[in-house]
Parts: C-alpha cells; structure tokens; sequence
C-alpha cells in the first residue's frame, strides 16, 4: 500500500427540487450533476442496487469514512445506516466506529455481541447519540450477529476522548478484578490525574510545569505496568477486556494533553483533538487485525481529507496566514497513513433543522431542534440544490476527469455547511467552512432538507 505525506502547506496551497436564491451554478455545471448524481432512498431496507455506483468507488477500500455537514438530524444517521448495512453485505466491513468516546462505545460492543442486557445509551440534556435512529442502527447490529458465529459478527467502537472521567473509573473497577491486591499502589499513580485533571472546570492549563510533568509521568507509568503485565492480565479476565483497559489509559493520556492545551494556540495544540482520534483508529485496527474493515461515523470536518478554514479565518485573517491557523484534521492522518485505502463520504444539506446545544454569550443551553442558519453566498449547497433531486450521491472523483468548464468549477473554494454540537444562529463562525468538494472528500452525499433526530431521554 502506497503512503504519503501529507503536509498541512501542501493542503492549503490546494484550497487556493428548484433552484435556490443566490447564484446557482451554470446551466452546464447543472446539466452535468443531472446526469452523473445517483438518486437512492435515504432508508435502509431497499437493497443495495441503488448504492452500487458508491460501492464501486469504495472498491477493497479497508476505511469508508461517512460524514455529516450537522450532527443531530434523522436524515444523516438513517443513511449511514442504509449504507452500513450495505457495507457489510456486499463488502464485508465488521466493525462500526463512531466519533463517541471508547467507555460507551465498548458497552455498546458487549451489548451488540452478547444475548441479554440492556443497551447502555447515555441520559443527559447535551447527548445527540441517544436517539431513536442510532438506538435502530445498535439493534439491527445485534440482531444481525445474533444469527452468526462469533467470528464474524460485527464490533462497535469509539475513536474519540470523552471527558477522561468515565475512563478512569472503568480503568480502575478493572484492575481490582484483576490485580486486587495492588490496585491502591498503581492507582496511587494516578492521584494527580484525579485531584488535577478530572474535576468538571479544572484550570489544569493553568497549573505549573512541575504538576503537569507529575501527571503525565504518573500515567504513563500505568500504561507501562499495563503493557509489560499484558499476558497475566489477559489470562485472569479476557483479551477484550485487558483490550478495553489499555485503551481507557490511553485515553487518559490523551485527555490530559487536551486539557492542558485547551486555551492554547500553540502550534501544538492546532487539531490535537482530529490527532489523537486518528491514533485511535489506528489502533483499534491494529487490535482488530488484517482482516479488520472498519466504518467510521463523524462529523465532516474530521473525516475530510483538507484542513478545516473557519467563516471566521476566511473572513478575518490574511490569506497568507490561514495556513497558521487551519485546522488539521483526524482524514487528514489517517489519508497519510492509508491513501487509497481510505475513502472519505461527506454530506450536506440545503435548508432544514437539527438538535444541537444552545450557545449565546458563552452560556450552553439543552440540546433542542435549531433551524439551520441561512446559506452565505457562494455555497455548494446553492448550486447542488439546482440539481432538482431531494436526495443523491455524486462521484468526486469524477469531477477531475471531467470537462475543464466542470472540473475547474469544482476546483474552486466554496462555502460548506460546518454545523457542530453548539448552535449560534448569529455567528457564522459556527456554521461554516471555506472549502473545495473534491480535495476534502470523494464521494458526497447532498440532501434537499433536513429534520431533527428523535431524541429519546425527552
């Protein structure tokens, strides 16, 4: 398999059913997606012929990246279902990885390969995962390994962080099992991680380098004991669960670094979040092994292949600098690592709603349905929705093979719909980002509109 590498000034030298008001692309521009998109139904339970030309561009790909312009929507979560169940049918994908932390996920994975149990979603006001349509993706995971042999049943998995707090006290409940005795001294070590970095507001950033240092080196001295006690530790419970334990110290690891760069601007600090998910799903593929196919479920400004340029960066910073202030992102490391073996599937929508947190003055309010913020002016979704079509996949790729009217007006920098886990209709900093469609992703997936996800702790 080929490597490359990919620098963030290589990437950013590169970013230099009616149709909708503003400027739609031209008639040929028009014409040409009219007769390259491919229609298909957003529900799972209509086969996979319809999804055959997106299964051909994945071809042997080991990593389908499937993303969302806005997280908290029916439409978004019910395709990827449709298209994972295709996935795993026609190109034999066997693990589901989500931008959600490892804790939940791997009770997710218990619950999904094992009869009996309840399935651990999480209750709290700011969670978009506990809905009705992942809560549908979860079981017909389970009912599908059910009616398998375990060995080739699916896994479910987390690549992001969390809040570090959950992970430790899993990490903890495992080493009494295994090594009771002990536990006080090896969780002795990681005293200053619980009185420093786990509380809820802690000033980690602000503390010295000498308690910082502390911290750090008392995890790592964990992680150590874990991996030189891996053969005794695997043998008194499981290989899943010593599994399961390395990656909670790991996160730990991860989570004190973050927080100690959460005010930061340093260039170390720039996308540490998008680095560290894309360490983990590299590890968790070297945990699952060769044959390991996995599926990975986030948002579109960590699985593209292009760094992240904010409304605010376009619009506020030089253009000679934006290379100083772009974000990395988690498909920008894992595209070095796997290139062709990756393939990125971005989404959009024109117009429509979403759950997403309130977020005015610094103050966070309850998840709830926003209504998306209006398109600025020269937006891809402007011109896509000119297609006339309410729901379709276009070839990217296709793109630079094209005519040179269609493939240098693809090549232009647009406006993206960037909706996250906070809503503030009146900045647009939070709404979008300043990108080219075929160099961030693919394959993308367009949609007329958009309603909330039925969330289920209402």
């Amino acid at each position: 398999m080929k490597k490359k590498t990919v620098t963030l000034l290589f990437l950013i030298l590169l970013l230099s059913s009616c149709r909708t008001k503003g400027t739609p692309g031209p008639d040929t521009v028009i014409i040409w997606l009219q007769n390259n998109v491919v229609p298909f139904h957003m529900e799972p339970g209509h086969g996979c012929e319809e999804l055959r030309p997106l299964l051909d561009v994945i071809g042997d790909a080991r990593i389908v990246a499937l993303g969302e312009s806005a997280h908290g929507t029916h439409e978004f979560i019910t395709i990827q279902h449709h298209i994972i169940e295709c996935l795993v049918a026609e190109k034999g994908f066997n693990t589901i990885a989500m931008e959600a932390d490892g804790v939940w996920a791997n009770k997710i994975n218990t619950y999904v390969r094992t009869e009996g149990g309840k399935v651990p979603l999480v209750w709290n006001t700011r969670n978009l995962i506990n809905t009705d349509e992942t809560l549908l993706l979860i079981n017909w995971i389970r009912e599908y390994n059910l009616s398998r042999e375990n060995s080739r049943r699916i896994s479910f998995r987390g690549f992001d962080i969390g809040s570090g707090q959950d992970a430790y006290w899993e990490f903890k409940k495992y080493i009494e099992s295994v090594e009771p005795n002990s536990t006080d001294e090896i969780m002795e070590n990681l005293s200053c991680f619980k009185t420093y970095v786990m509380p809820a507001n802690n000033q980690y950033d602000t503390q010295n380098a000498e308690i910082q240092d502390q911290c750090r080196k008392g995890l790592q001295v964990v992680y150590a004991h874990m991996l030189a006690n891996q053969t005794n530790y695997a043998s008194a419970s499981s290989t899943s669960a010593y599994t399961d334990a390395l990656q909670n110290i790991r996160t730990l690891i991860q989570y004190e670094r973050l927080v100690a760069f959460k005010n930061s601007n340093s260039p170390e600090a720039r996308g540490l979040r998008d680095r560290y998910m894309a360490e983990n799903v590299q590890w968790l593929m070297e945990q699952a092994g060769q044959n390991s196919k996995f599926i990975l479920i986030a948002h579109n400004s960590h699985i593209q292949k292009t760094p992240v340029i904010s409304y605010g960066t376009v619009t506020k910073v030089p253009e000679a600098y934006w290379e100083f202030v772009a974000q990395p992102t988690m498909g920008m490391y894992l595209y070095a690592a796997y290139d062709d073996d990756m393939v990125s599937v971005g989404s959009s929508f024109h117009h429509g709603q979403y759950n997403a947190a309130s977020f005015k003055g610094n103050n966070y309010g309850r998840v709830k349905a926003q209504t998306a913020s209006t398109l600025p002016e020269n937006s891809h979704e402007e011109y896509l929705l000119g297609v006339g079509t309410p729901c379709y996949i276009l070839d990217l790729r296709s793109t630079r093979t094209a005519s040179s009217v269609i493939s240098s007006w693809f090549e232009k920098p647009r406006w993206l719909r960037n909706h996250g886990v906070y809503h503030d209709p009146d900045d647009p900093s939070f709404n979008f980002q300043w990108v080219v469609l075929p160099q961030a992703f693919d394959i993308f997936i367009f949609l007329e509109e958009t309603t909330p996800s039925h969330l289920r702790w209402r």
